[in-house]
């Protein structure tokens, strides 16, 4: 099954791609100790940068970071991240974004996938709303006793509200 995932996010026929994001989605919330997981996490941001989804595939490659620091997938990571922001990212924000690939000490992938929430809602302005929207209700699916959710909750709050989007 991986060797097929990994192979139909690499063919050019858009019709494909959609159909492996979708499977590697699937394969990445399926098997959340799979050893090839920050792999598909990898796929799964490459195949949206292609696509044109630049910045969902920026929050992509942030979560992977953040939950795999130390896989082999972690600096493909970091570097296409920052490449994307270069090319799509105003002056004023890249000092910011570049912050964001700093990733804590902490042994825990919880804590560190909060401080990437946390982060997102508090230094990209409204810059990666939609994406960080969809990362922050991730995290609160995924992680539902988390004992500072309302750290994460007020983080939404105020995303939605450099957003404008005062009613979501």
């Amino acid at each position: 099954e991986w060797k097929f995932l990994s192979d139909a996010s690499q063919d050019p026929n858009r019709d494909i791609a959609d159909a492996a994001i979708y499977d590697l989605k699937a394969f990445v919330q399926r098997f959340l100790d799979a050893p090839m997981r920050p792999e598909a996490l990898f796929l799964i941001a490459g195949v949206r940068q292609k696509k044109g989804d630049v910045k969902v595939a920026l929050v992509d490659y942030l979560r992977l970071l953040y939950e795999y620091p130390d896989s082999k997938m972690a600096l493909q990571a970091k570097s296409s991240f920052l490449e994307g922001v270069n090319r799509k990212f105003s002056r004023r924000l890249k000092p910011a974004a570049s912050e964001l690939v700093k990733t804590p000490d902490s042994d825990s992938k919880t804590e560190r996938l909060a401080l990437l929430v946390e982060k997102l809602a508090q230094t990209m302005e409204d810059t990666l709303y939609d994406p960080s929207v969809e990362e922050i209700r991730r995290f609160q699916i995924r992680f539902p006793d988390y004992p500072k959710a309302d750290k994460i909750q007020w983080g939404l709050a105020q995303l939605h509200e450099k957003a404008g989007n005062t009613g979501a």
